[in-house]
């Protein structure tokens, strides 16, 4: 035994090409096998990250099952539970609720007083609690309030900003009373004829006000501390003491704004005691409460769940009544392949990887199978020796499996790593992009697979193979490289009158004996064609799709936004701060915020608008109304106007916008002034409290304006505060900022989100990779891409030059004495090159042109627009790869042209 392995260690040692080859072939074919393992390990690790990222860590939302204050603790530190998180929010509005309400109505109200010294009046009251990590459901802030992450001590409680005007500072006690009114508006005080004006002037219409939002919009354009009232009428108040932990910021977008406090877990409810003071307020009482647990990793998931609602009292198999599919976290259990869930919730995603997984295996099994059959076949004279000098079939066996087992720990481990290098570069150009969701990350389960993927597949080649040797060979078997015995007698063979081929034009010859030297060999050149001709579809479909997006416009132009991180909110107070933050910080390259808003017009000037957006004007009387700063109107109007931002700003002049609702509102602006409108000079138009701004003209970016988005645009510094208090409504307010460079990404992020801890907002977007991390982002891809073509291109070319070389040294006694009978070097040395190059092209060709198909589909579906020069391009493309491919495969087959030259010389 140790004579034979020491043989087969020769024979890999000796004939160097075939074992490069052999070896090569194994090691794409555990690339491919690792990289789909080592991917998928990682991509279920980024949807985790991503998951917690936008919805949370928890597993269980516990609402059902709380039901005292008690529960909380005891779910809290509850022995299965790793983090725990609870918030409850207590509300009362008092407003106006009638079928049919008018300016007669009485207004409801909260007389607040403060250690009876000063009193403001609240229509909305609401008192919050929470414990616990507020990461836990990392949920984007969508509330009008910004609550402490710390949990006030018993007999504190932490209060609107607002009472800091007042004086009041932490550390300070305070005495509350809050009294339940209900008063009529003082007709003659100057607050209800404006009320009254503004109803009046809304309903020239005639109809009567039965919609009770627009009477409470015309309510929120006032101060309810501004309102003159008679006719009051008290409930019975509700008084405590606090003592000043600290302060939360509120939304006070408008001036009648809600007192909400922040109080212990498991205190006197405030909210509630008002409520059950004053009956006749009780249905406008609106208790809320959320809670969220996560079961420790080191435990099931399901005995975790059913210990904790065990030791709260309810039957253990009452789990899923308990926990509805609504209350468990399944997409972040299935990323975190948590047995209970993984398979059902990724059930369709791990069929998908299984059946990609089960093609390349069968890829690979393929390409290993040719290179070991090609091995066995070029030593199966050796092989038959072997048998006739008495080897037994296990000892012959042993031969092929030794080769295996080198093969396993030399091309495996390359393979592996390469896997692991290609997958880890992929994924830090997309956290360079600024996906910072995106992780590399090895499981050693999928890594085994891989591994064991790959080392079955050369033990099943091998396997075939060592059965094919180890058969008995005749005499003449062997010497034709295992090639069985033909019987003749079985068909006439048909005598050729003619001459000989040998004597044929050197071209025709040629062309006859390559193809048929192909045809002996069909099974392995199929295989190695499959490879071939798929890499260049993929490759050409690829790179075609990509070269007519860049050509039809510039692709990094079309798919970048206009910034990296984009806050929306409606709190004035935030876009002031913003401006202090980032305007001159290094972090940041640029800083813009945009104001929008909707305020009513009067009858003239609606007839203003409606000349300038002929189709749409909201209710005749409304208008939105946007700002820019300077940074966006010297980067998209200062070249359609020619006019200074300063001078813009100066004259208090506005534009008229229309255009489609996208990022890129600006983008391929025209200019029409508005003597393109009939008008001599400009007009007009009255926006807030008599603020009077003539309209220049009219900036669209489309001359089809439907489905369009049209508001009136003025100058950032021209803005007023007061003119949102005057508006109907805040549509939002929008921050773009963008980080200097992806050098300075994790900090710009990370300043970013310390800032919005401290500020009221809806919700922010990061989308860096979409704007200065895009060119990494499309490096990332081109990567993805670009591994498993040149993979499949290379495992093509190498199974190619594996066949090609073979064939030709198996030739090699053939080629010899084809030689000695007349053929010339120059001949013999065509046969070896055409056979290449006839191979090479056959799957080229067929390859692009079921790539340019892929295109044209494309193309078809999507509706693309395709340019001349695309065309051109294209055909040079498709050129250079078809002869780039030719080249190489030729190049390849040097080494046997090589072979047989130093064979005819020692002939």
């Amino acid at each position: 035994m140790k004579y034979l392995i020491s043989l087969s260690l020769k024979y890999l040692r000796r004939q160097k090409l075939r074992s490069t080859l052999t070896f090569f072939s194994i090691v794409l074919s555990v690339f491919i096998l690792n990289t789909c393992s080592v991917y998928f390990s990682s991509i279920i690790t980024s949807s985790r990250n991503t998951i917690i990222q936008t919805e949370g860590s928890w597993e269980l939302e516990c609402s059902n099952i709380i039901e005292q204050s008690k529960d909380i603790k005891k779910i809290q530190y509850h022995t299965s539970v790793s983090n725990f998180f609870y918030r409850s929010q207590e509300s009362l509005q008092m407003f106006t609720i009638t079928s049919n309400p008018v300016p007669d109505d009485p207004i409801e109200y909260f007389n607040i007083s403060f250690d009876d010294k000063t009193s403001v009046r609240c229509q909305n009251l609401y008192q919050y609690s929470q414990t616990g990590d507020p990461q836990l459901i990392n949920h984007e802030n969508i509330s009008d309030i910004q609550l402490s992450e710390n949990e006030p001590e018993p007999g504190s409680a932490y209060m609107p900003e607002f009472l800091k005007k007042y004086g009041y500072k932490a550390g300070d006690n305070i005495s509350i009373t809050f009294t339940p009114v209900k008063a009529d508006i003082d007709k003659n005080s100057d607050v209800a004829g404006q009320i009254i004006s503004d109803y009046r002037k809304d309903n020239t219409s005639g109809k009567p006000l039965t919609n009770q939002s627009l009477w409470l919009s015309l309510l929120r354009k006032h101060d309810i501390n501004d309102i003159q009232l008679t006719e009051k009428s008290e409930g019975i108040p509700f008084s405590c003491a606090y003592h000043i932990a600290g302060f939360i910021k509120s939304d006070t977008a408008y001036l009648n704004t809600s007192f909400c406090f922040q109080t212990t877990v498991g205190s006197d409810n405030i909210v509630s005691g008002i409520a059950r003071l004053n009956p006749d307020i009780s249905d406008k009482y609106v208790p809320y409460s959320m809670s969220y647990a996560r079961i420790k990793d080191s435990i099931n998931f399901n005995t975790g769940a059913e210990k904790l609602i065990s030791d709260l009292g309810y039957p253990e198999n009452s789990i899923f009544e308990l926990f509805p599919d609504e209350c468990v976290h399944s997409d972040l259990l299935a990323a975190e392949l948590k047995p209970a869930y993984a398979l059902a919730q990724y059930a369709i995603d791990i069929v998908f990887f299984l059946f990609f997984l089960a093609i390349a295996w069968v890829i690979s099994r393929f390409v290993i199978d040719n290179a070991f059959e090609i091995s066995v076949c070029e030593r199966s004279a050796q092989f038959g020796l072997l048998r006739t000098l008495g080897a037994s079939k296990s000892q012959i066996k042993a031969l092929v499996f030794t080769e295996a087992i080198v093969y396993c720990l030399t091309a495996v481990p390359l393979g592996v790593a390469c896997a692991v290098l290609s997958c880890r570069s992929v994924f830090s150009s997309l956290r360079k992009s600024g996906i910072t969701t995106c992780e590399f990350n090895i499981n050693p389960v999928f890594t085994l697979i891989g591994i064991l993927l790959s080392v079955t597949a050369i033990f099943f080649s091998a396997y075939s193979s060592a059965i094919w040797a180890s058969r008995k060979l005749s005499p003449s078997e062997a010497l034709s490289f295992g090639k069985p015995d033909r019987k003749t007698g079985k068909r006439k063979i048909k005598e050729n009158k003619g001459k000989s081929r040998i004597n044929k034009k050197s071209g025709v010859f040629i062309f006859s004996y390559t193809l048929k030297n192909i045809l002996r060999t069909k099974r392995r050149f199929l295989i190695s064609f499959i490879a071939l001709a798929s890499s260049v579809l993929l490759f050409t479909s690829l790179a075609l799709t990509g070269l007519n997006l860049y050509l039809s416009d510039n692709l990094i132009s079309e798919l970048s936004l206009t910034g990296d991180f984009q806050i929306y909110s409606n709190s004035l107070s935030l876009a002031d701060d913003a401006e202090e933050q980032f305007e001159n910080n290094e972090l940041f390259s640029d800083f813009s915020s945009v104001i929008s808003y909707c305020t009513s017009i009067s009858d003239n000037d609606s007839q203003v608008v409606k000349s300038f957006f002929p189709n749409d004007i909201s209710n005749g009387h409304n208008i939105y109304i946007r700002t820019i700063d300077k940074r966006n109107y010297d980067k998209y109007i200062l070249p359609l106007t020619s006019v200074t931002y300063k001078e813009f700003t100066d004259t208090k002049s506005a534009l008229f916008y229309s255009g489609h609702s996208v990022s890129q509102d600006y983008k391929k602006c025209i200019l029409k002034p508005s003597a393109d409108f009939g008008y001599n000079t400009d007009p007009s138009i009255y926006i807030g409290e008599n603020n009077s701004v003539s309209v220049s003209g009219l900036v669209t970016n489309d001359n089809n304006q439907n489905l369009c988005i049209e508001y009136l645009l003025i100058s950032r510094d021209n803005f007023d505060p007061q003119m949102v208090t005057n508006a109907q409504s805040i549509s939002d307010i929008s921050i773009t900022v963008n980080a200097s460079s992806f050098v300075n990404y994790d900090k710009a992020s990370d300043y970013l989100n310390q800032f919005l801890k401290k500020e009221i907002y809806y919700y922010y977007t990061d989308t860096f990779y979409l704007h200065t991390g895009l060119e990494y982002f499309i490096r990332a891809v081109v990567k993805i891409a670009l591994v498993f073509i040149l993979s499949l291109w290379l495992t093509g070319i190498i199974s190619m030059a594996n066949s090609i070389n073979t064939s030709v040294l198996n030739r090699q006694k053939e080629l010899i004495m084809m030689r000695s009978i007349g053929m010339s070097k120059r001949q013999l040395y065509s046969t070896v090159i055409f056979e290449s190059i006839l191979y090479s092209s056959l799957s080229t060709v067929i390859g692009t042109a079921a790539g340019i198909a892929v295109l044209l589909l494309e193309i078809k579906c999507y509706n693309t627009q395709i340019k001349s020069v695309f065309i051109t391009s294209a055909v040079v493309f498709i050129i250079i790869s078809i002869v780039f491919n030719i080249l190489v495969s030729v190049l390849s087959v040097f080494p046997a042209v090589h072979s047989i030259s130093q064979k005819l010389k020692t002939e």
